[in-house]
């Protein structure tokens, strides 16, 4: 049998590629390791490298700040707006987080104006509506704040009926102020009653001198019901109706 002769006219080996496989795997793998330690490395130098100091910016005009934020980096969120004795109307009086605290790049940098000095005590306006105490508190410096509904046995529907703080009041920094609308008297409510198969005309008599709504009469064709009772309601029985509601009546023909 013929050897074979590498280039060089050494004897070559069978099966030499072969014995040579598992250094080769190794040197991979060892390659393959040091790429992802080096990858996990390089990543942990960039997320450090995207942190900044937060810069101060109290004191400064809401347009001032923002363009030093925005030099590191940062955004701005005007977080609130308060009456202050000290600080001009427009400036920045709070921030959070402090100057000096390391955050990531991309950041909004929550900050408090100053509305400046409380020039106008809080108007009066319960009694008026919504939209006229937002027109009326917007006069005075002011803000509508929270506002909630419910049924009360004192002032009109849709009027302001309490507001918090008071009339008059200059001592809140706060400058919203929140209100209490009314719904209504809740006795203004009632329980509408099953009218089906009564007579059509006495029961419509009886809900209007009452100082119910009844709208127009639906005709019905009901062969099996005497002419003029009622064979459907809206709304139906059991369900609250005020006297500003429509009430419908079904009646047969």
């Amino acid at each position: 049998m013929r050897e074979r002769f590498d280039e060089d006219g050494a004897r070559s080996r069978p099966g030499g590629f072969r014995s040579r496989a598992p250094v080769i795997l190794l040197m991979a793998m060892a390659l393959l390791v040091a790429g992802l330690l080096g990858a996990m490395t390089a990543m942990r130098f960039a997320i450090r490298g995207r942190e900044v100091a937060v810069p101060e910016v109290v004191g400064m005009t809401r347009d001032e700040a923002a363009a030093r934020l925005f030099d590191r980096g940062l955004g701005l969120d005007v977080a609130h707006r308060r009456f202050h004795d000290t600080v001009p109307a427009g400036r920045v009086v709070d921030q959070s987080p402090p100057p000096g605290v390391s955050v990531k790049s991309a950041r909004s940098v929550r900050v408090l104006i100053s509305l400046g000095e409380r020039r106008f005590p809080v108007p009066e306006i319960e009694g008026v509506s919504v939209r006229g105490a937002r027109m009326l508190l917007g006069q005075h410096g002011r803000i509508l704040g929270h506002t909630l509904y419910a049924h009360t046995d004192r002032g009109e529907r849709a009027m302001v009926v309490h507001q918090v703080p008071p009339a008059g009041d200059v001592g809140s920094t706060d400058p919203r102020v929140s209100v209490l609308v009314s719904m209504g008297n809740l006795a203004e409510y009632f329980i509408m009653p099953d009218v089906v198969g009564q007579d059509a005309a006495s029961v419509a008599s009886r809900m209007r001198g009452e100082g119910f709504r009844v709208g127009d009469v639906v005709r019905v064709p009901q062969p099996d019901t005497a002419s003029g009772r009622i064979v459907g309601q809206t709304p139906a029985a059991g369900y609250k109706v005020s006297k500003t509601d429509v009430i419908r009546l079904e009646v047969s023909e």
